[in-house]
């Protein structure tokens, strides 16, 4: 219960205070640090995180990729009679920002622009594959952290 190895957190700082909800990000990047240090030291990484948020400030925070599902996507592509539902539409590498290094604000902002527009722009419709590049990112050693490749 105490050091858990999967923490599965739907929307876990919606309600908090500003000041409470900075303390909590901080600790999921100092979790974040100890999965690193293991995978320095060659260990196995003590935790597996996924949030589910709607806060795209906070995902591209926290975490080293994000997903995300939108109900906009060309769906006609799938050949199916109609529209099937959300699907995911972005997968990609997202830096995982420190108070001890100032953000590059122009990556973030990048970022969660491409997102807005993808994601929640209902007269861009994109197909399922044209923003999930996560995979080839890492392949080609853009992935950050955890992603990043061992030397």
């Amino acid at each position: 219960m105490m050091k858990p190895e999967i923490l599965l957190l739907d929307e876990p700082f919606g309600a908090l205070d500003e000041a409470t909800r900075e303390e909590m990000q901080e600790m999921l990047l100092k979790l974040y640090a100890e999965n690193l240090a293991a995978k320095a030291a060659g260990k196995k990484p003590p935790y597996t995180i996924l949030i589910i948020t709607h806060e795209l400030n906070e995902a591209i925070y926290v975490a080293d990729r994000v997903l995300g599902l939108s109900q906009h996507w060309r769906w006609e592509d799938t050949g199916g009679p109609s529209h099937p539902g959300a699907t995911i539409i972005y997968d990609a590498v997202s830096p995982v920002f420190s108070k001890d290094v100032e953000a590059e604000a122009a990556a973030f902002v990048r970022q969660r622009e491409e997102m807005r527009r993808v994601i929640f722009e209902p007269s861009e419709r994109f197909g399922r594959e044209s923003h999930t590049r996560f995979w080839q990112q890492c392949a080609a050693g853009a992935g950050v952290g955890m992603m990043a490749p061992i030397p």
